[in-house]
C-alpha cells in the first residue's frame, strides 16, 4: 500500500528521488582562486616594503636581527589584514565576527586568562 501512495507531483512516496533534495552543484571559479594566489604572494612583499619604509623613518628596535625583522613583517601583515576586513565587509556582504560581545565585562576575563 505504501508504494502506491502518490505525492502531488505524481511520484511514488517510496521513490527516493521524490523526497531527497538535489545535490549542490560544484562550480570551480577562477576569480577566487586567483585572488587568493595574488593575496598570498602579494601581501608578504607589501609588508616587507612597509617595514623597510618605516625603518627608514623610525629606527625599529631589533631590525638588524633576522627573527625580530620577521616579527615586524608579521605585525604589519596582521595590521593590513585587520584594515582590509572593514573595507571588504562593505564590498562583500559578510560578517568577519569583528564585533564586541553583548553585555558588560565579558571580554576582560578571557583576555586575563589568555595572558596568564
Amino acid at each position: 500500500m505504501r508504494g502506491r501512495t502518490k505525492t502531488k507531483t505524481m511520484m511514488r512516496a517510496s521513490d527516493p528521488s521524490a523526497t531527497a533534495p538535489s545535490p549542490p552543484v560544484f562550480r570551480l571559479r577562477a576569480v577566487p582562486i586567483l585572488l587568493v594566489i595574488a593575496i598570498g604572494f602579494g601581501l608578504p612583499p607589501l609588508a616587507v616594503l612597509i617595514v623597510h619604509a618605516v625603518n627608514r623613518v623610525i629606527a625599529l628596535p631589533g631590525y638588524q636581527v633576522t627573527w625580530v625583522w620577521v616579527d615586524w613583517a608579521h605585525a604589519v601583515m596582521l595590521l593590513l589584514a585587520l584594515a582590509a576586513m572593514p573595507i571588504v565587509r562593505v564590498l562583500v556582504n559578510t560578517d568577519f565576527c569583528l564585533r564586541w560581545p553583548p553585555g558588560r565585562g565579558t571580554s576582560c576575563p578571557p583576555s586575563v586568562w589568555a595572558y596568564s
